[in-house]
């Protein structure tokens, strides 16, 4: 149920910062002998990223300016241009590409009137205008005059490079995404070296999920030039969907340092991602101050300052804001106990959308807060929803003074919304003592607050609501801990909740697992005990297993793993374990192997599995199979595995195929870990 509620109430966060349908522009490259117009020999490495021309004479500067038009390195040849009006200021190519310098700046009218009043005396002169012009009507999302003064073009220099690749993204921007991507390609056949056409047909096949084919493109635009943050934003996207987070993350560097927008408001979705919310703060706060925050970055800035209980700089990145944002605003006001505030923004939001049921369950909250009775109307829309729940309190609260047992029947109900929350065997007395001193003005923001993932707040209002006998508030406020990662915060809740609750299932193994938290192995292990004995679950047979195998007590170990089999003789993870511990410690082979094949019928084609067969097998005395289990585990793992390649060359060099032995001990010594000092052993032994 937590989840489920939690879906409609968190903000979803879809990427946008590298749609298809959004092209890069202008962009830097390197340049190359005009194709077209035979012009003087220019003596240059290729290679070169911005070639000197100071020193050239002004032919060799006017081939260069057409030379890097023609590639789409405008910036560079409107600099040439500029240089060259003050010998050539007749010339038209000249005059074009500084009516291009007016289109890049903005002043779209002053570049209009320039180029009608130019008059080519030829093809490449008229291609050039009709290239600028193109650009100033794409930049005015005027794309059907943009692209028929590019088919112009092309009519007359078919093999153009700078107007395939404004043509795809014409065609980009239109939606068209394999016209766009031929564009780039032929762009790319003229001219290898142009950034532009790569990083665009990237970012197209990149949407595609042709992400090698998509990252060969980026890395070609950084070998271009290294510091070009659009291909490396790109890449960097690719490897954290590799989950290359660290690589990801050196990449950006520079670019974030920088302070290269898009490369800033990359790292901060990784930040978000990985929960790092004072990183996304820190990064986007100047963002914010300056305006500069999409609909989307702005909800990452606000979620994650509300989570860092920032207040300010929440309310502060609501100036354009959306409904969603309106919503969070309202959440943040509700935590800044401005509950008047909050509740005029839900309801606000609840009139202009009568189906924004979270909002509504906000309205009806903070009036509760406010001490108002809330409207018996909006009450059964709630209750109608998924956040019924949450109604279940009030319920409960109202029945209570007169239909105690239907007053519990609710507030069990109402707990649902905390998943695998278990109330059954907990006595009816002391959930009587809970509801009689729920203050819900305090409880029920600490659950809105609980369920949104800000257990600061959270955690203040559930304070003001507590006493010693409210069991399932101490829970909530333990559990708020534990998530938060105070662990001995959570121990002290989830105790006093159950010194009131002993009982009290949920309690007992979240406390089993905080002592695993603060390594209090003797303590978890008591308490996974206890909480089997008011309910056996698989997890804490299974976790009793793996704590008695790690104090070195195989035989209670496999009392617990035998015992979880037996609740769940489905569970392949649990056979496997069994039958691995078996196989490790030379004991029960036969029932080891008959618990792997098992587990491999369930889940078959599982390397872990393959290998778990493979070395009973092995400790069987059979070779044949174990090395019919190990060789498959090998190449289902890539040859990653370093268990697998240790099981497989013990059984080749058992077996006498010491030459098969050695090339696994070798990629076992390229692999750190302890396998790598096992297989200087098995070294050793031949």
């Amino acid at each position: 149920m937590l989840k489920k509620i939690c879906t409609v109430l968190f903000v979803t966060i879809v990427s946008a910062s590298y749609s298809s349908a959004v092209p890069l522009e202008l962009e830097n490259d390197s340049f190359s002998d005009n194709r077209e117009i035979e012009l003087p020999k220019i003596n240059f490495d290729l290679n070169s990223k911005l070639p000197p021309y100071h020193s050239l004479s002004n032919d060799q500067k006017y081939a260069l300016m057409l030379t890097s038009t023609q590639n789409g390195q405008f910036n560079y040849a409107i600099a040439i241009a500029k240089e060259l009006e003050k010998v050539r200021s007749a010339d038209t190519s000249i005059k074009a590409l500084l009516a291009a310098d007016l289109v890049q700046s903005g002043n779209y009218s002053k570049a209009e009137t320039a180029l009608s009043k130019l008059a080519p005396n030829d093809k490449y002169e008229s291609a050039l205008i009709n290239l600028v012009t193109a650009i100033l009507y794409y930049k005015n999302n005027d794309l059907e005059v943009a692209e028929k003064l590019i088919d112009e073009t092309l009519e007359e220099i078919p093999r153009h490079p700078y107007a395939h690749a404004i043509k795809g993204m014409i065609a980009q921007s239109k939606g068209i995404y394999f016209e766009a991507k031929q564009s780039y390609s032929n762009a790319i056949s003229y001219f290898d070296r142009m950034a532009l056409a790569h990083i665009n047909l990237a970012n197209i096949l990149f949407e595609e999920g042709d992400t090698e084919k998509a990252l060969s493109h980026y890395n070609h635009a950084i070998s271009i030039d290294q510091k070009n943050c659009n291909a490396v934003n790109g890449k960097a996207r690719i490897l954290y969907s590799y989950e290359q987070r660290t690589e990801a993350e050196q990449l950006l560097e520079e670019c974030v340092s920088e302070k290269s927008l898009n490369s800033v408001l990359l790292k901060s979705e990784i930040d978000f991602a990985q929960k790092e919310y004072g990183k996304v703060v820190k990064l986007l706060t100047p963002l914010s101050k300056a305006d500069l925050l999409n609909s989307w970055h702005r909800t990452i800035f606000i979620q994650s300052a509300l989570k860092l209980n920032d207040l300010d700089s929440a309310l502060n990145a609501n100036k354009q804001a959306t409904d969603q944002e309106k919503y969070l605003l309202a959440v943040t006001l509700m935590a800044q106990e401005d509950a008047q505030g909050a509740n005029r923004i839900f309801l606000e939001l609840w009139d202009k959308n009568e189906s924004n049921v979270s909002a509504l369950l906000g309205a009806v909250i903070t009036s509760i807060s406010l001490g108002n009775n809330p409207d018996k109307n909006h009450i059964n829309v709630i209750s109608d929803s998924k956040y019924s729940a949450l109604m279940s309190f009030i319920e409960s609260k109202n029945l209570f003074s007169t239909n105690t047992k239907s007053a519990i029947y609710s507030f069990n109900k109402a707990a649902s919304f905390d998943e695998n929350n278990d109330f059954s065997r907990v006595n009816p007395s002391i959930i009587e003592s809970q509801i009689r001193s729920t203050e819900l003005k305090y409880f029920l923001p600490g659950v809105y607050f609980y369920l949104f993932e800000l257990y600061e707040p959270a955690t203040k209002n559930f304070n003001l609501s507590a006493t010693t006998k409210e069991f399932f508030t101490q829970f909530l406020i333990g559990k708020s801990a534990f998530i938060t990662g105070d662990y001995e915060q959570a121990e002290l809740s989830l105790n006093t909740a159950l010194s009131t609750a002993p009982q009290y299932w949920s309690a007992q193994i979240l406390l089993a697992e905080t002592y695993l938290k603060l390594g209090e192995i003797e303590k978890s292990k008591f308490a996974f005990k206890k909480s089997i004995n008011i309910r056996p679950t698989s997890d804490a047979y299974f976790k009793l297993g793996a704590l008695y195998e790690k104090t070195g007590d195989i035989k209670r170990a496999l009392e617990y793993y035998e015992q979880l089999v037996n609740v769940e003789p489905d569970n392949f993870i649990a056979l496997n374990q069994l039958a691995w511990v078996y196989a490790e410690n030379n004991t029960k082979i036969d029932r080891g192997i008959q618990l792997a094949l098992r587990a491999n019928q369930l889940y078959p084609n599982s390397p872990i599995i393959y290998d778990t067969l493979g070395w009973l097998y092995y400790k069987d005395n059979n070779l044949n199979e174990a090395y019919k289990w190990l060789d498959s585990a090998k190449n289902l793992s890539n040859s990653k595995s370093a268990s697998v390649l240790y099981h497989l060359a013990s059984a080749q060099i058992k077996g006498g195929q010491e030459q098969k032995a050695r090339e696994n001990i070798n990629l076992l010594l390229e692999m750190d870990g302890p396998y790598k000092e096992r297989a200087k052993n098995l070294l050793n032994k031949m």
